[in-house]
Formats: structure tokens, C-alpha cells, sequence
């Protein structure tokens, strides 16, 4: 047979522990059930004595509150967004490029990341896959991010030899990766073709 145990508490300190059947952790389920089947009856009749108008009342506000919420879970309608990134004429692999709004409340954020053709598409959080942003005037910063050695040693590894320590460092030109110095914009519109490019400089 299983057992369930719960602990004693007297002024707040645990004293201990019992041991409940399960046989009685059965009887707790069945009044826990015919608890909540005595509730909603007596809900039921409450309503039912309820005057009929102030009822249908109810019943076509909790109707036009879910209606409400089903219309508000759904996809954004966005437009899509692409393009391809370049440095210094070549194409860029794995370069993450970001949409963002250059005014608070007008558009919503998205991303895209380059494949090795340099390609990309944008999508938001709330959008379906690869299918751009909503309409609006947008900053756009572009990054790539590798792990390189600095030299120091961080520690020893597990077979003994030196772990040597490692950073991210930014790969992309340092104005264009970061929101705070990006001078690239790009005006999202509706019922256009909205393809970016972007040849990025190293120096």
C-alpha cells in the first residue's frame, strides 16, 4: 500500500511527521469532489432565481469578453522585411540584424540572423516565421559576436592542462552594433517590396 505523510506543526515549528493511507488520502479526494459539486449546484440555483434579465445581461458581457480576448490573440498582420549584409563587399555569415523602433509605440522590434549568402529575414515575437514587422520607421543594428582567447590562463581543465581564458568580441563595425551610435534606418511600409542591404565598412 502507498503512503502519503504530512508533517505536524505546532506554533509554527515542525514537530514531526504521520503517515496518511491511502485509503484516507482517498476519502480527502471524494470530499474534496462532492465539495465542489455542492458549490457549483448551489451556483446553479442562485442564478436560476436570479431575474432572467439581469441573467441574459451577464451572458452577453462574459460573451463579448471572450470574443474580445480570442481577436486579441492572434498573429500581428506584418509585412515582410529582408535583405542581405556585406563587409567590405563580402557577404556576412551569422550576423544578427535588428529592427527597432526609432519612436516608442510606432512598430514593434524584430530580428534576423544571415545565412551564408549574407541573406536575411526579419520576424518579431508575436509575427509568424520570417514574415518581417509591422509598418514604421525603424534603427537598424547589426552584430556578430566571436569567441577568441585572450591568452591568460582561467583555470585547469579536467585532463589537467591550462584552460586558457576566453571573450566575445564584436566582429561588425562598432557604430553600426550598437543601438546607441547606429546612424542605419529603415522605413518599413505597406504593399511595398521592403529589401534592406547593408555594406557594412571595417574602417
Amino acid at each position: 500500500m502507498k503512503f502519503l505523510y504530512e508533517t505536524f506543526v505546532v506554533n509554527d515549528e515542525p514537530q514531526g511527521i504521520q503517515r496518511v493511507t491511502g485509503k484516507n488520502n482517498r476519502f480527502l479526494a471524494l470530499s474534496s469532489m462532492l465539495f465542489s459539486f455542492s458549490f457549483l449546484f448551489n451556483l446553479f440555483k442562485y442564478y436560476m432565481n436570479m431575474n432572467t434579465r439581469f441573467v441574459f445581461l451577464s451572458f452577453f458581457i462574459l460573451l463579448a469578453v471572450f470574443a474580445f480576448a480570442g481577436c486579441g490573440s492572434g498573429k500581428l498582420k506584418t509585412v515582410r522585411v529582408s535583405g542581405t549584409v556585406t563587409l567590405d563587399g563580402e557577404a556576412v555569415e551569422g550576423a544578427t540584424v535588428i529592427f527597432s523602433p526609432a519612436e516608442s509605440g510606432m512598430g514593434h522590434p524584430a530580428i534576423g540572423k544571415t545565412d551564408a549568402s549574407g541573406h536575411y529575414r526579419l520576424q518579431t515575437q508575436l509575427g509568424e516565421v520570417d514574415a518581417g514587422t509591422t509598418p514604421g520607421k525603424y534603427k537598424v543594428v547589426i552584430n556578430k559576436e566571436k569567441l577568441i582567447e585572450t591568452g591568460k590562463v582561467a583555470g585547469m581543465a579536467p585532463s589537467g592542462n591550462p584552460k586558457m581564458e576566453q571573450v566575445f568580441v564584436e566582429t561588425m563595425p562598432e557604430k553600426t552594433a550598437k543601438i546607441e551610435t547606429t546612424d542605419m534606418e529603415a522605413v518599413v511600409e505597406n504593399k511595398k517590396e521592403n529589401v534592406f542591404d547593408f555594406d557594412l565598412k571595417s574602417k
